[in-house]
């Protein structure tokens, strides 16, 4: 690592929304963000923050922290200002040695680490971080903690540290109208920063339990007015009233399923309304309202839903889908603590995103062709690759002799194992005990054991990886599915 690199700050417009709608208080521990993939020699950004408890940017900080490179042992100063929201920049880093490194900064004599990157000669893909599901006091929905779109987005690109993000605000029950989805628009188009940060347009529709929950609706711009089927309607009819409008004004659009396990709002989907594939990319497995992986997992959502809603129960019905993770915050604060309600107990959620570029259509893409994998806790790197194949996607190959799995992985902090899911079984388990690590398997059990029917494609079986780290800490990698002609 050279460190020819220059300390940047933000304007001051950003230090007086977080002096306004965040106050900090005394440091307490540091965030550190750095690319998840990183090219030899190429100029990279590491992102930093000092917090209070809250997670929210410290006014009360006057040290100077010493930014390491726990590959090299080089430093970095980096002087923060009581007064000032202790955040900032440290541009045009470089490293020159291929391999996983960390940056590493001590705060009251406790260390503290960056995400794992991965440094190449020639990077085969950049992974670009996001939170698909933040809420702001646009949502009308736990207004007493809500801070506004601008907060929102600017604790995303400059506190957290995101490369993409989408405001999903409540529009279903009347806690939306025109004026207030024009503001969102006007507020998101001020902060969007091409190849630098990208906003995905998007909003939240509200369904009854058993007619598929709660929707997140992506779209590759914002329509007119939002299209909303709370009443009367289903996930099927929702899309339906989209695809027309969609039609009319040129936009594309999908939907995503989250929290489906939660009672009240749970995520059954009948065979007649769900929307296929195309139109349901994604599933949100984790939030910070917890995990709707599988019924008693480390992490449940509160009075949780009794009845086949899971992540699990959706692909043992051959719904190929891809896997994303967010906060659904309504503290307004993006892969962040913040001063959530008390139903929203759990750490950040993450989606991670494959893609040669940061664009708003690479996100949109990358998220509908399964060019993902979730993460709770923490930005954790994860390659999972089943036959060659990187996360998400189908195979359709009935005669393959025996599937091969190829696992890279590396945390902030140790990891604990990685376990390989087939069919939600998990049928390989390696231990790992380190920050970064690999795992290999080749499944030669024969398929036609383990093919299951699907209403949607025929037989099926699937494939995804499952990381756990020490703190708590997970992963997951998009599942891949074997289809049977």
């Amino acid at each position: 690592m050279r460190f020819n690199a220059e300390v940047f700050y933000p304007e001051e417009s950003v230090h007086k929304i977080f002096t306004a709608e965040s106050p900090g208080q005394k440091p307490l521990s540091v965030s550190i963000t750095i690319p998840s993939v990183t090219g030899l020699g190429e100029p990279f950004t590491v992102k930093t923050a000092v917090l209070d408890k809250n997670g929210y940017p410290s006014l009360e900080c006057s040290e100077t922290l010493a930014f390491t490179n726990c590959l090299t042992g080089e430093t970095m100063p980096v002087r923060f200002r009581k007064g000032t929201p202790a955040v900032a920049f440290i541009k045009n880093a470089r490293n020159s040695r291929k391999g996983f490194f960390r940056f590493s900064a001590e705060l009251n004599g406790e260390p503290f680490h960056s995400n794992p990157s991965l440094a190449e000669k020639t990077p085969r893909y950049r992974i670009f971080w996001g939170d698909p599901h933040v809420h702001t006091v646009l949502s009308d929905c736990h207004a007493d903690i809500a801070r506004s779109v601008h907060f929102a987005c600017t604790a995303g690109r400059y506190l957290t540290g995101l490369d993409w993000m989408a405001i999903a605000d409540h529009v279903s029950n009347g806690r939306s109208s025109p004026g207030k989805w024009r503001e969102g628009i006007a507020v998101t188009n001020l902060y969007r920063a091409p190849s630098e940060f990208v906003i995905l347009p998007a909003y939240e529709a509200s369904l009854k339990g058993g007619s598929g929950g709660d929707n997140n609706v992506y779209c590759t711009k914002y329509p007119d007015i939002f299209v909303d089927d709370y009443e009367e309607g289903n996930v099927k009819t929702l899309c339906e009233k989209l695809m027309q409008k969609a039609k009319e004004q040129g936009f594309d659009f999908f939907v995503v399923p989250h929290h489906t396990s939660r009672t009240g709002k749970h995520g059954e989907m009948p065979e007649a309304i769900y929307p296929g594939r195309e139109l349901m990319p994604a599933i949100e497995i984790y939030s910070k309202w917890g995990c709707s992986e599988y019924p008693g997992n480390p992490r449940p959502l509160l009075n949780p839903y009794n009845g086949k809603v899971y992540v699990l129960d959706y692909l043992k019905r051959g719904v190929c889908t891809g896997f994303v993770a967010g906060t659904d915050s309504h503290a307004t604060m993006p892969s962040g603590a913040g001063m959530e309600a008390p139903h929203i107990p759990y750490p950040p959620g993450f989606t991670a995103v494959r893609s040669g570029e940061l664009t708003d259509m690479a996100v949109f893409n990358a998220i509908r062709e399964g060019n993902t994998y979730a993460a709770s806790g923490e930005r954790i790197f994860l390659e999972a690759k089943i036959n060659g194949l990187v996360h998400g996607g189908v195979i359709r190959d009935s005669r393959v002799p025996s599937r091969k799995v190829s696992v890279t992985a590396a945390a902030t902090e140790r990891i604990e194992k990685m376990e390989l899911i087939r069919n939600g079984d998990v049928i390989y388990s390696s231990v790992v005990n380190d920050w970064h690590g690999s795992m290999e398997f080749t499944d030669e059990e024969k398929m036609d054991r383990y093919y299951m029917e699907s209403e949607y494609g025929g037989r099926f079986l699937f494939y995804y990886v499952r990381l756990s780290c020490f703190s708590g800490a997970q992963a997951w990698s998009s599942p891949v599915f074997f289809l049977q002609p």
